[in-house]
């Protein structure tokens, strides 16, 4: 079911949430208004963001400003693939899709990924678009990073500069904010 979101970003309370309603006028949820994502039924595509500078599970955190320089490499193959496999078990590519759109602004990376008319795609595609899954995440090279100690006495690993070569549709995503949509 195709659901068409508004988002009155006029409406933002101090944490920084707007109310999101479907164009009937019910409500459907609060987000925070930087992690509203969207999905294009007709197109079978899925806005996603991609990487935030929020600490992971890992102890990580990639800058926006990271990724800025491998962009366009990453644009001349922009593959997605299944779970940060680069070969199924049968030796075929876990290709799932194709970031068609991909930029970078405060909240992090961002990505419009269109699923893929092949079996593996289209079983993708109706995991994300009937909100069964819901997280990617970024495979990358690390090239420039600094650590630095947390409250805790453990590191922190911050990357400032990395070589993106993935985005993955993944069950659990190691940032946290890196989910798409839930369609109702």
């Amino acid at each position: 079911m195709k659901m068409d979101l508004e988002l009155d970003l006029s409406q933002q309370n101090a944490d920084g949430v707007a109310e999101l309603s479907t164009a009937n006028g019910r409500e459907v949820t609060e987000l925070p208004a930087l992690h509203v994502r969207a999905i294009d039924v007709e197109k079978r595509e899925v806005r996603v963001l991609a990487s935030s500078p929020t600490l992971d599970r890992h102890g990580e955190i990639i800058l926006p400003s990271a990724f800025k320089d491998t962009i366009s490499r990453f644009m001349s193959n922009p593959c997605v693939i299944a779970c940060h496999q680069h070969r199924l078990a049968d030796g075929e590519p876990p290709v799932i899709g194709s970031v068609v759109k991909l930029w970078i602004d405060k909240a992090g990376l961002w990505a419009v990924i269109r699923f893929a008319e092949t079996e593996l795609g289209e079983s993708y595609w109706v995991l994300y678009r009937d909100g069964h899954m819901r997280a990617v995440s970024v495979g990358f090279v690390a090239l420039q990073w600094t650590d630095t100690r947390d409250e805790d006495g453990g590191y922190v690993r911050t990357y400032t500069k990395v070589e993106l070569l993935e985005i993955s549709c993944v069950p659990v995503p190691s940032n946290p904010d890196t989910l798409a949509p839930i369609q109702a």
